[in-house]
């Protein structure tokens, strides 16, 4: 081998590990940002787990509105049927008082017509004495 041909082989070398010094360099590089890449993502994964979390307990607290809400909305249909019940109840208070004012309207004009027929017996009464007392 030639002087020539070793300074080749030594330049080759050289070049190789100034390669190889580089590689590792960037390799070393990398290893960071996949560590850093890893660790960001273990951190959106524990994020993603806290929006998990609470998006349940919104779910929860959606449920549990939701249940209230229908047992407002019962509530309200017990109410409005008890306030038709009512209704109903007024209305027929109404109709019996008609029917007790009605029937004293009609006791009322019994009652003047009785007074009536005494007051016509009464004079009946009188002119019977005075026939009577004229026979006598």
């Amino acid at each position: 081998m030639s002087r020539a041909s070793a300074e080749k082989v030594s330049s080759h070398i050289l070049s190789f590990k100034d390669v190889t010094v580089k590689a590792l360099t960037e390799i070393e590089k990398s290893a960071t940002l996949v560590k850093v890449g890893t660790e960001s993502v273990e951190g959106i994964g524990k994020s993603l787990s806290q929006v998990f979390s609470s998006a349940q307990h919104v779910n929860n607290e959606i449920q549990e509105v939701s249940a209230v809400t229908e047992q407002l909305s019962a509530s309200s249909e017990e109410l409005f049927a008890s306030t038709e019940v009512i209704q109903s109840l007024m209305d027929q208070a109404v109709v019996s008082t008609k029917e007790v004012a009605s029937s004293s309207d009609e006791q009322v004009k019994s009652v003047e017509t009785l007074e009536q027929t005494m007051e016509n017996l009464r004079k009946t009464s009188l002119e019977l004495e005075r026939a009577i007392q004229h026979f006598n």
